[in-house]
């Protein structure tokens, strides 16, 4: 199979498997945040989304390779937040080229924050959100080369987001990580995790509570879930 072969092939599976509105809604919708973004300089190398840096320096060794996330799809995680968009701290774990960064602060977020381990992909996102900021001076951010397993998350964080971004192993820890970052600040936090494979981690916690989720147009994959943690209290 040629790769132009493989592009319509995967094309098509896409469309069976969201149906063709949500398809085509989530492409317009999609291509005009592109269209604006372009507008203020931000382009995106997709050989800065190579992960296999990332896979080598990851605590876990399971790192993924980074994937372009839905404007769309995250635009519907974000509506069910009692959240207004000047109040999020976003943080984004594995944030690549910068993309859901450079999204929070077109919607003028608060403040987004960014953790990879591939140095070339945040070299783009720093350029890309320094772009943005001098266009729409309203979103702070930050943009930094760490292990989410390691991380010392912001205190002012109150939403994190995750694109499958590594394995089983990672995610446990990871998820204890912001587990005791709600507890730590005692406040409640958000996750929207998206292409969710191991969201019973999250499930399995007494303080996590699902409270929104998106399927494909048979049901039969979980596309986005988004989490509320509270904080355990004494």
């Amino acid at each position: 199979m040629t790769s132009l072969q493989k592009k319509y092939f995967h094309l098509y599976s896409h469309i069976q498997n969201v149906g063709i509105s949500t398809f085509v809604v989530s492409k317009l919708y999609d291509h005009y945040i592109r269209l604006r973004l372009k507008m203020k300089g931000v382009t995106y190398n997709a050989s800065a989304a190579q992960n296999e840096p990332a896979i080598v320096a990851s605590v876990g060794k399971d790192a993924h390779e980074n994937q372009p996330s839905s404007f769309y799809t995250l635009k519907e995680g974000l509506k069910c937040l009692p959240l207004t968009y000047k109040e999020i701290v976003l943080l984004d774990i594995g944030c690549g080229n910068g993309m859901v960064l450079n999204f929070g602060m077109l919607l003028k977020f608060k403040q987004v924050n960014g953790i990879d381990l591939n140095k070339t992909a945040l070299e783009k996102a720093t350029l890309n959100c320094s772009k943005i900021y001098q266009a729409v001076n309203q979103t702070e951010y930050n943009v930094e080369y760490a292990d989410a397993v390691e991380y010392n998350i912001p205190s002012a964080v109150n939403v994190i987001y995750l694109f499958n971004p590594f394995g089983s192993v990672t995610m446990e820890k990871v998820a204890e990580n912001i587990f005791n970052h709600a507890n730590k600040t005692r406040k409640t936090i958000y996750v929207i995790y998206c292409m969710p494979s191991f969201k019973y981690i999250f499930e399995a916690c007494a303080t996590c509570k699902k409270i929104y989720e998106s399927y494909n147009k048979n049901k039969t994959q979980v596309e986005l879930t988004v989490f509320k943690i509270e904080p355990e209290y004494n």
